[in-house]
């Protein structure tokens, strides 16, 4: 990977990028970037982001992003390095095993959705971020289906 691969902007000017241009970076395996307002810094894949009561890793920011369609094959071999440097971590299944349906969800969504996650472990449950994102895209497509879009 010889260039930057954009994962996320947010309304304030912060950027979040794969990049291999770090000193963390070595053997061609990416580090998430990000340059914000409230964080900034090189992440590895288990690295905590965030503030107490809000904190997600860099694995879920990437691998909820990469889920998203329209990622090119570029981006898949990133974000699986990215990814696989900590298989205790959320991984990603070959590019064409997934499928899409178009519903984009900002960053700041991706964030909440793990909150719920962390806040439900917490409280004794089990919930994945993948069980929340489910129940949010169901009750997202029945509204759809509902609206007849």
């Amino acid at each position: 990977m010889q260039k930057d691969i954009l994962v996320s902007t947010d309304e304030r000017g912060g950027i979040a990028v794969l990049t291999t241009a770090s000193p963390a970076s070595s053997h061609g395996i990416p580090v998430l970037r990000i340059e914000a307002e409230d964080v900034s810094g090189d992440f590895g894949p288990s690295d905590l982001i965030g503030e107490p009561g809000n904190l997600i890793t860099a694995a879920s920011v990437v691998a909820g992003w990469i889920e998203r369609p329209g990622r090119t094959a570029e981006e898949f071999a990133a974000a699986r390095k990215f990814l696989g440097q900590w298989p205790e971590g959320p991984q990603i299944k070959a590019q064409d095993e997934y499928k899409r349906i178009t519903l984009r969800l900002p960053f700041e969504m991706w964030k909440r959705m793990l909150s719920l996650t962390i806040e439900s472990k917490l409280a004794g449950e089990n919930e994945t971020v993948t069980d929340i994102a489910i129940k949010a895209i169901e009750k997202e497509l029945d509204r759809r289906e509902k609206a007849g879009n």
